[in-house]
């Protein structure tokens, strides 16, 4: 078991030593699905008068690179330098007026009550050893009627999603059999994983959220990391998905 030092210094080394193509590659592609959810929140936070965003954990700009492109003002910020550093090699000129990048943790951040019109938190809270307190610093730097908005890898997915899960994890996995029985080196392969990271009950993280103050509502979508890395028109037929569930 990590002591809470050890957990950061374990993630900061792990995300550092990702923080490449390799990585945009793997953990984007996987999750492209999501990146159409992302966009349409930043979309909205735009057309509703909110210009001012924090991007808690960065990683490599997922939503740093959208929401500037938006015309909102964001401060990127990750506890991984390297992470940092990957974000800010992607922006174009026209961006970097209105992007500001802090190496920070996310249960301390280094940002006054009220700093926020909207806080976007895409992919990070799993990665955080202690959930409420990264939870409680985003609720505090929000301004009062902001917005949050925290999508997560479920702990408790629907019966529909387990059972499309568990057939695509099958076709994987013989998948990388067969190439196996030709002698090829195995390629179905998932991203790597932090060390502790771990899928989170959405229920949890919603009362959180609402003890921190901000009102709040879930929902799930249906998705495969895997099948949106390698099959093609995979994000159109995970739109079409949702829409009829």
């Amino acid at each position: 078991m990590l002591s809470g030092e050890q957990w950061t210094a374990a993630q900061v080394r792990h995300h550092d030593g990702v923080a490449d193509a390799e990585y945009d590659e793997s953990v984007l592609r996987e999750y492209a699905y999501f990146d159409r959810i992302i966009c349409r929140y930043v979309r909205r936070l735009r057309r509703d008068g909110f210009p001012r965003v924090l991007d808690f954990g960065c990683g490599t700009g997922r939503v740093t690179l959208p929401a500037l492109q938006a015309g909102l003002s964001v401060v990127a910020m990750d506890i991984s330098l390297g992470m940092v550093k990957r974000t800010q090699e992607k922006l174009g000129p026209s961006c970097r007026s209105r992007a500001q990048f802090v190496v920070a943790d996310g249960t301390h951040l280094p940002f006054r009550d009220e700093s926020f019109d909207g806080v976007m938190c895409a992919g990070v809270l799993h990665h955080i050893e202690d959930v409420d307190a990264g939870i409680r610093e985003q609720a505090r730097v929000l301004r009062r009627r902001g917005r949050v908005f925290i999508g997560e890898p479920s702990a408790d997915p629907s019966r529909l999603t387990r059972r499309f899960n568990a057939i695509a994890d099958r076709a994987f996995r013989l998948a990388n059999a067969a190439r196996g029985r030709l002698g090829l080196a195995p390629r179905f392969l998932p991203a790597k994983r932090s060390p502790g990271e771990r899928a989170l009950a959405g229920a949890a993280i919603a009362s959180t959220v609402r003890a921190s103050g901000i009102p709040c509502a879930c929902r799930w979508f249906v998705h495969h990391s895997m099948v949106n890395r390698y099959v093609p028109f995979s994000t159109l037929f995970f739109v079409v998905l949702n829409a009829l569930w």
